[in-house]
């Protein structure tokens, strides 16, 4: 393994040779390199991690093996002298910002089945993509900015044709992720029928409809106080504590002993949260479904003065759990640490986020690892404590026990938030800095949506239009008050 930072601002490296024993090159290890020309990444390689190459200036040439899967966030940030790079069928996941400012890049896709993001590309010279990506695969592009309009590249070219995609962003494989608005069921169908390939691939997708913008997708243990004056947003210290859930422990073992009477059955930690999450107590799930009407409802259920919000999840397979998930159990667990814990444990997971697991050295000296180590065994006695530092920063999709009528009708999920990671601040354009002031936004790269925008104008014409379809407020919610509202309305009352 190549850890963390390595040969990072190694200035005078101008080549190196990569052992096929290698499996694992660790965030930032050839960060600043600036004479580092060319590379060959061994096949024994599954992930290029994050800032892997950022930075590295006088960098020409890169060969990907078939191996890597995934390509980390700013892998070859600010690579100006790159020219070209080919991205191989095995590569599923690309990062934010992967290739800004890589001005000299020619950059090929070779995989049918990909999701990255619109700011991959900014800057880029060219963008080439396989013919057989019209044929039977999908390029899914998340947007992390919704304020974006157009397609960073211009010269886009599928198989030997040039395709302006700047210019007709409203393509098979660019479409999502530039709020596209829908304006009735039948234009949402047609929409999320090209999922149909993915699907046959076993691909599973998964949504969230909201009945008006937010800023963050955040879940609400983790958003600002209302009546916190002191806090500004902009902050990197106050947003810190909202991202850790500050008063997360507070409010979890508050219900608890209120109500123990209704947790008292439940095995898992996972379990507790979710029937937290159904009764409306602040926890870090955020709702999903698996059934795109029932988002789209959602979307257009309240809030008529504003637009509404669809978003779309593609996850890969190992971003999937359940309920038996070891990861689900770790992250399950954070409500039962304190705030300044759940910090320590934070500084910690970032700082060896390349590490295939924390050092004893760690856990002997570590308070809160050794807590947090407690609290898993008391459900798991036979819990390993070699945690993958990377695992805890990280958010995933949470599959829970259809064991109620809400979770059963909704077809509902959940994405379970680890803890928050760290980001270089300032623009991202200018030079990497390892030792630069870093912000802390949340684990959701691996999760970043597609989303779709339901003009207000047209809610109720659709609401009407999924009533004749069976979803509406009576079906989507078990109380019998909803069911009241919902019949009340019917006969005009």
């Amino acid at each position: 393994e190549i850890g963390l930072g390595a040969f990072c601002e190694c200035t005078s490296l101008t080549e190196i040779s990569i052992p096929d024993s290698v499996t694992a090159i660790g965030d930032r290890a050839f960060l600043g390199c600036t004479s580092l020309t060319e590379i060959s990444i061994p096949d024994s390689v599954t992930a290029i991690n994050d800032l892997t190459f950022a930075g590295c200036t006088s960098l020409i040439k890169v060969t990907i093996p078939d191996s890597v899967t995934t390509i980390g966030y700013k892998a070859f940030w600010v690579c100006t002298s790159l020219t070209e790079i080919s991205i191989p069928d095995s590569v599923t996941t690309i990062g934010r910002e992967v290739f800004v400012n890589c001005t000299s890049l020619d950059l090929t896709i070779s995989s049918t089945h990909i999701h990255t993001y619109i700011d991959t590309f900014d800057d880029i010279k060219a963008l080439y993509f396989s013919e057989q990506l019209l044929e039977e695969g999908y390029c899914s592009l998340f947007l992390t900015d919704k304020r974006r309009k157009k397609f960073p590249v211009k010269n886009v070219y599928i198989g030997t044709e040039r395709y302006n995609a700047q210019e007709n962003p409203d393509h098979i494989i660019f479409k999502y992720g530039y709020g596209e608005k829908i304006t009735s069921v039948s234009n949402y169908v047609k929409r999320i029928s090209t999922f149909a390939n993915a699907r046959a691939n076993n691909k599973r997708f998964f949504f969230r409809g909201e009945s008006k913008k937010h800023e963050l997708m955040i879940p609400s243990v983790m958003r600002e106080s209302k009546n916190a004056e002191a806090e500004k947003k902009t902050e990197a210290n106050e947003r810190k504590e909202f991202y850790l859930g500050k008063k997360e422990r507070e409010i979890f073992f508050d219900v608890i002993s209120e109500r123990p009477q209704e947790f008292s059955a439940l095995s898992r930690p996972s379990d507790i949260l979710s029937k937290m999450q159904h009764y409306g107590v602040p926890t870090r799930l955020l709702d999903i479904t698996g059934n795109a009407l029932m988002a789209l409802f959602f979307a257009c259920e309240k809030n008529d003065k504003d637009d509404g919000i669809l978003n779309i999840f593609a996850p890969e397979s190992g971003e999937i759990k359940n309920c038996y998930s070891d990861t689900v159990t770790m992250l399950s667990i954070l409500p039962r640490l304190t705030f300044e814990e759940k910090k320590e444990l934070a500084e910690l997971a970032n700082e060896h986020s390349a590490k295939k697991s924390f050092s004893d050295e760690l856990y002997e000296n570590s308070p809160a690892l050794k807590h947090f180590i407690t609290e898993i065994r008391k459900e798991q006695p036979a819990f390993s404590k070699d945690i993958k530092p990377n695992d805890l920063l990280n958010s995933v999709i949470y599959i829970p026990q259809k064991n109620n009528t809400h979770i059963d009708r909704q077809d509902g999920a959940f994405i379970l938030y680890g803890l928050p990671i760290k980001t270089q601040k300032g623009d991202m354009r200018s030079e990497p800095d390892i030792n630069a002031e870093r912000e802390w936004e949340y684990g959701f790269r691996n999760l970043q949506p597609m989303w779709l925008t339901i003009p207000h104008g047209c809610k109720e014409r659709i609401r009407k239009e999924l009533d004749l379809m069976g979803i509406n407020e009576s079906t989507a919610y078990t109380d019998l008050s909803r069911t009241a509202a919902y019949v009340a309305k019917r006969y005009g009352m």
